[in-house]
C-alpha cells in the first residue's frame, strides 16, 4: 500500500464554520463557508479551499485591524469584490466569537468598508450596508435573451444593465412578465453562459414583481455559480431599479426579494433604505449555523 498523502493540503489547518444565510433553517437560503484567515494562506490556497468547500462563497475573515475586520470573498471559481450573504455570514461569526460590540468595527473588503450589525427585532437576523448602482442602461428584449431563458418574446419587459467596477459585477436585470411561475422556468444553461460570455458580463438576475414583493433568480456561470440560491447584491440593485426606474412608491419602506425555490433552498432578502441614504441600502436576513470546525 502506498504511503498516505500529507493532510491537510494547506497549513495551518483551517478553522471556521458553515452557515446558511437568508433562509429559515440550516438547509435553506444561501450556504456560506467562513474561514478564519491567519493571513498565512496564499491566494491559490484560498481559491483551492473555496473550490473544495463548494459553497456559493467562501469568506476569509482576518483578525481585527484599526479600520475593521479584513474580509475577502471567493466563489468556487474566482474572487469577487463584495458579497451580501457573505457579509452577513461574517457578521454572525464576529458576534459569536467577539460579542455584538465588535460588529461596530465593520468589514474591510476589496470594494471598501461594509457596515454590519445585528437586527434589534429578530434574534437570528443580521444586516449589511451596500451601495446601490446609480444608473441603468435599458436594452430591448433580444432573441438571445429569449433563447437563454426559453421564453416567448413577450415574456420579458425590458433588460436593464448595470456596469460596475469589474466584469464579475456587471450584470443584467431582466423583468419577467410571463404567467408561468418564475421557479418553473427552465433556462438553457449553455445558451445563457454563451450570451453572458459574449457580453463579458458576470451574471443575470431574472425577476418577477408582485407589488412590494419580488421573486428572483440569479445566474452567474462565468464566476462558477450556475444558479445562486439567494443573491444579496442583485437584490440591492433591484431595489434601486424598482424605486428609480420602475416607479415603486414609498421607497423608504421595506421590500422583500424571495429567491431559491428553483434549487430547493428558499430564502428572503429584506431591503430598506438607510436613515442617511447616500446611495446605500440595508440588506437584512437570517443566519443559521450548520457546522463548525476548529
Amino acid at each position: 500500500m502506498p504511503p498516505a498523502k500529507p493532510f491537510p493540503p494547506v497549513s495551518p489547518f483551517p478553522k471556521g464554520c458553515r452557515v446558511s444565510v437568508f433562509g429559515t433553517s440550516a438547509f435553506t437560503g444561501n450556504p456560506a463557508t467562513v474561514i478564519l484567515d491567519t493571513s498565512s494562506y496564499s491566494d491559490p490556497e484560498r481559491q483551492a479551499m473555496a473550490r473544495e468547500c463548494s459553497t456559493s462563497e467562501t469568506i476569509f475573515l482576518g483578525a481585527r485591524q484599526a479600520d475593521g475586520f479584513p474580509v475577502r470573498f471567493f466563489t468556487p471559481q474566482t474572487e469577487v469584490p463584495s458579497c451580501g450573504h457573505g457579509a452577513l455570514a461574517a457578521a454572525y461569526v464576529i458576534e459569536t466569537l467577539f460579542g455584538a460590540a465588535a460588529l461596530d468595527a465593520g468589514l474591510q473588503s476589496p470594494s471598501g468598508r461594509m457596515a454590519i450589525g445585528k437586527s434589534t427585532s429578530k434574534e437570528d437576523h443580521y444586516w449589511v450596508s451596500v451601495k446601490t448602482p446609480t444608473g441603468f442602461t435599458e436594452a430591448p428584449m433580444t432573441p438571445e435573451i429569449a433563447h437563454a431563458f426559453t421564453l416567448n418574446s413577450g415574456e420579458v419587459g425590458n433588460c436593464y444593465w448595470i456596469s460596475e467596477t469589474s466584469a464579475s459585477a456587471k450584470r443584467a436585470l431582466l423583468h419577467y412578465t410571463g404567467n408561468t411561475p418564475i421557479w418553473q422556468l427552465q433556462p438553457n444553461r449553455h445558451a445563457l453562459k454563451q450570451w453572458l460570455k459574449g457580453l463579458q458580463a458576470g451574471g443575470a438576475f431574472l425577476f418577477q414583481q408582485q407589488d412590494r414583493r419580488f421573486l428572483g433568480r440569479f445566474f452567474a456561470p462565468q464566476i462558477g455559480l450556475q444558479e445562486d440560491p439567494v443573491n444579496g447584491n442583485s437584490s440591492a440593485a433591484l431595489f434601486s431599479l424598482a424605486t428609480n426606474v420602475l416607479g415603486l412608491s414609498s421607497p423608504t419602506s421595506d421590500i422583500v426579494v424571495e429567491q431559491g425555490h428553483a434549487v430547493g433552498r428558499p430564502g428572503q432578502v429584506h431591503i430598506r433604505t438607510m436613515p442617511d441614504d447616500q446611495g446605500h441600502v440595508i440588506l437584512e436576513g437570517s443566519v443559521s449555523p450548520f457546522l463548525r470546525f476548529t
